[in-house]
C-alpha cells in the first residue's frame, strides 16, 4: 500500500501543495493501525480547517502545521485488534510474516480514537467479549489461531446467565415495560388479527378486538369507507398467529363495485371458504406457510389445525371453531391456483380454460427441447453426432405410495386432472379397465415386478403404488399413473407413450429395471393405445433401452453386458438410478397420502412433485 507523502519542511508552497495530496489520498476519519502482517498500517487524518496534518505509521505521529513547523510524538500502545470476517481480503490472504514485525500489546488501554473507530464498524462489545467470543490470535510463523471459548462450548458460556434470561422471560409475562394506551382501538383499525392480552389482577389475560369493540372495515384496508354497509357482520379468519373472530362490515362506495363481494375478501388477502355468505376466511400468508411445511416437512391439514387450536385456546376451556374441513378445502384450491400462476398458464390469452394437457408441468430446463435450446438444422446432423440431442427416462414404481380403500360421501374429482404430471383421470381409468391377463416368458431370470404383476397384494387398496417416469439426468419427474395391482406393463405403456408424446424427438434412452424384457412387443403393443395420444406423437421415436447401472448387477451375466446403461453410446455418467433418490424424497410423503381421497392425494402428490 502507497503512504500519503511525508511531511518536509519548506516554503508555505511547498506545504501548500503537501495539503492539496494528503486531502486526496483519504477522506477516513483517523483510526488506529490495524497491523496486519506483510501491510503498511498507515492511516491519516488531514484537516484544512486548523491545518494540522497527522499521520500515523508504526509508532509514531508526524504533525505538520501550515507554517512549516514539524514534530513527531510516539504513538500511544493500541489495543491489540480484532480479525474481523470483513478484513480477510485478498492482502489478509497473501500476508507475509516477516521476521521483526510486532502486533501492538494486548494489554493496552482502549483509547477514544480506537471507540469511534468501532463504533463506526457497529462493534460495541467491550474487552472482555473480544477476548473471549471473537478474538483470534496469529501464533508465530505458523499462522495458528486461538479457538474462541464460545465456539467451542456455546451452552457452557449460557449457563452462568441462565437466571438472567429467566428473570427476563419472566418480566416478558408480566407487567414489563407495557403502558396504557388510550388509543389501542384505533391503533388496530389496520390490524385486527392481532393477538390481544389484558391485566386483570395479577396475570396477562387474552381478549380480542371483537370483544373490544373494533369493527374492520373491508375494501379499505381497514381505513375509513364514506358509505360502508351498515351491517356489522362476523366472521372467522384463520391466521398464522390464532384462529380469530372479526367483526366487519363491506364497503358500498365506488373504491369497492365489485361484482360480487366475496371480492372484497380477497383483495384484502382473505381468502373465503365460500361465496354464498362466507363466515370463514383464511389468511394467504398462512396458505403460504402451511404450503411449504407441507411440502418440506410433510405436516397434514390435521396436526396443523390442531397447533392453530393449541395457540388460539392452550387450555381448551373455551368455544374455538372447528375449521379442519374448509381448512383442507382452502388449501387445495390454493396450492392450485398457486401452480396455476407460477407454470404461466393465467397469462396465456385462454387462461385456464383453454391449457393444453400437462401445461403445468416444469419440463427440464437442460435437456433438449423443440423450440426451446435446439439449433434450427439439429435433424440434419451427422447420424454419430444425434446422441446429442437425445433425451433420457427413467421408469421405474413405487409400491410404498399407495391409496386404502374409504368410501367417498361425494365425488372427489382432482383439480389437476392432466394438466400436471399425473395421467388424466377419466381416460387412463378407462383404458386399465381394458386390461387382460399379460402372459410373459423371461429369458433373464424371474422378476419379482413380472410376478407379481397380478398377484401383488392389494386388499384393503383403492391403488397399490404409483409408476413413474421421470428425467435420467436431472432428475424431474414428468410423469406419474397409479397401479391396480403390479406393475402392468399396460401402466407402464400408457405412462410412458404419454410423456414421450409431448416430446416430439426422433432418437431417446430409456431404463429400467426390466427393460431387457419390457422392451420386446413394445411397439406392437403401444399401437392399441387410445387414439387421442396417436394425435399427439404421429409417429414413435427410436429408443435405446438400457439396465440402470445397479440393478443391472442382477441380471444375467450376458444381459447385463448387453443392456447396461454403462455400455450404451452417448449417455456419460449416468446411471439411471435417478428414480430411486426421487422415490426416497416421496415415500415420506405416503403416510400422508394413502389415507386421503383420491382427488385430495392426486392434488397433494402433485403439489409435491413440483
Amino acid at each position: 500500500m502507497v503512504g500519503p507523502p511525508k511531511a518536509t519542511a519548506g516554503s508555505l508552497q511547498e506545504q501548500r501543495e503537501f495539503e492539496l495530496a494528503t486531502v486526496g489520498y483519504s477522506d477516513i476519519p483517523s483510526t488506529r493501525p490495524r497491523g496486519r502482517p506483510g501491510q503498511s498500517s498507515y492511516h491519516a487524518h488531514y484537516s484544512l480547517a486548523d491545518g494540522i496534518y497527522e499521520t500515523e505509521q508504526r509508532d509514531h505521529v508526524v504533525q505538520a502545521g501550515v507554517h512549516g513547523s514539524l514534530e513527531s510524538h510516539p504513538l500511544p500502545t493500541a489495543k491489540r485488534p480484532k480479525i474481523r470476517p470483513s478484513d480477510l481480503d485478498d492482502d489478509f490472504a497473501t500476508m507475509d510474516f516477516h521476521v521483526g514485525h510486532q502486533f501492538p500489546a494486548h494489554d493496552a488501554p482502549l483509547d477514544e480514537v480506537d471507540v469511534l473507530e468501532r463504533q463506526r464498524d457497529g462493534d460495541t462489545d467491550d474487552e472482555d467479549d473480544d477476548e473471549e467470543d471473537f478474538e483470534e490470535e496469529v501464533q508465530g510463523d505458523t499462522g495458528k489461531r486461538k479457538r474462541s471459548k464460545t465456539s467451542d462450548n456455546p451452552m457452557g458460556e449460557w449457563k452462568p446467565w441462565l437466571h438472567v434470561f429467566l428473570e427476563e422471560t419472566l418480566r416478558r409475562h408480566g407487567l414489563g415495560n407495557a403502558t396504557l394506551d388510550p388509543k389501542c382501538l384505533e391503533r388496530h383499525a389496520w390490524s385486527p388479527l392481532h393477538v390481544m392480552q389484558v391485566w386483570r389482577d395479577e396475570c396477562w389475560e387474552r381478549t380480542t378486538l371483537f370483544e373490544m369493540g373494533l369493527v374492520y372495515q373491508i375494501g379499505h384496508q381497514g381505513g375509513r369507507c364514506v358509505y360502508p354497509e351498515p351491517t356489522h357482520r362476523l366472521m372467522t379468519v384463520i391466521h398464522i398467529n390464532s384462529i380469530h373472530t372479526v367483526k366487519y362490515q363491506y364497503c358500498s362506495c365506488d373504491v369497492s363495485d365489485y361484482e360480487h363481494k366475496w371480492q372484497q375478501l380477497l383483495r384484502n388477502g382473505w381468502y373465503p371458504a365460500s361465496m354464498l355468505y362466507p363466515a370463514t376466511c383464511v389468511t394467504m400468508d398462512i396458505l403460504d406457510h402451511y404450503r411449504r411445511l407441507q411440502v418440506i416437512a410433510t405436516v397434514n391439514v390435521r396436526d396443523f389445525v390442531t397447533v392453530l387450536e393449541k395457540t388460539t385456546d392452550p387450555y381448551g376451556t373455551e368455544h374455538t371453531p372447528d375449521r379442519y374441513k374448509v381448512f383442507k378445502r382452502v388449501q387445495r384450491q390454493w396450492k392450485f391456483l398457486k401452480r396455476v400462476r407460477r407454470s404461466g398458464v393465467a397469462h396465456d390469452p385462454g387462461g385456464l380454460l383453454e391449457a393444453k394437457p400437462a401445461s403445468l408441468v416444469v419440463e427440464c430446463w437442460a435437456c433438449p427441447r423443440i423450440g426451446v435450446n435446439l439449433p434450427a438444422d439439429w435433424e440434419s446432423v451427422d447420424e454419430k453426432y444425434q446422441y446429442r440431442y437425445r433425451r433420457m427416462f427413467s421408469v421405474d414404481a413405487n409400491f410404498r405410495m399407495n391409496c386404502k380403500m374409504r368410501p367417498e360421501p361425494r365425488p372427489d374429482l382432482p383439480l389437476y386432472d392432466g394438466l400436471g404430471v399425473q395421467m388424466p383421470t377419466e381416460m387412463y381409468h378407462a383404458w386399465l379397465l381394458q386390461y387382460i391377463t399379460e402372459e410373459d416368458i423371461s429369458s433373464c431370470i424371474a422378476f419379482a415386478a413380472l410376478m407379481q404383476k397380478d398377484t401383488r397384494f392389494s386388499v384393503g387398496l383403492r391403488w397399490s403404488g404409483v409408476l413413474g417416469v421421470i428425467c435420467a439426468r436431472h432428475e424431474i419427474i414428468l410423469g406419474l399413473g397409479d397401479l391396480q395391482k403390479g406393475e402392468r406393463y399396460k401402466n407402464t405403456d400408457f405412462v410412458l407413450y404419454t410423456v414421450l408424446s409431448r416430446m416430439g424427438l426422433k432418437e431417446l434412452t430409456v431404463t429400467y429395471d426390466i427393460a431387457c424384457q419390457y422392451k420386446i412387443h413394445f411397439y406392437e403393443r403401444i399401437k392399441a393405445l387410445p387414439a387421442a395420444l396417436h394425435d399427439l406423437m404421429l409417429e414413435a421415436p427410436v429408443i435405446q433401452w438400457a439396465l440402470p447401472v445397479w440393478h443391472g448387477n442382477v441380471h444375467e451375466v450376458k444381459c447385463e453386458a448387453a443392456e447396461s446403461l454403462k455400455y450404451k453410446v452417448g449417455v456419460g455418467k449416468t446411471d439411471g438410478e435417478g428414480i430411486e433418490r426421487v422415490w426416497a424424497v416421496l415415500n415420506p410423503f405416503a403416510y400422508m397420502t394413502k389415507e386421503e381421497l383420491p382427488g385430495a392425494r392426486h392434488d397433494n402428490i402433485e403439489d409435491k412433485l413440483n
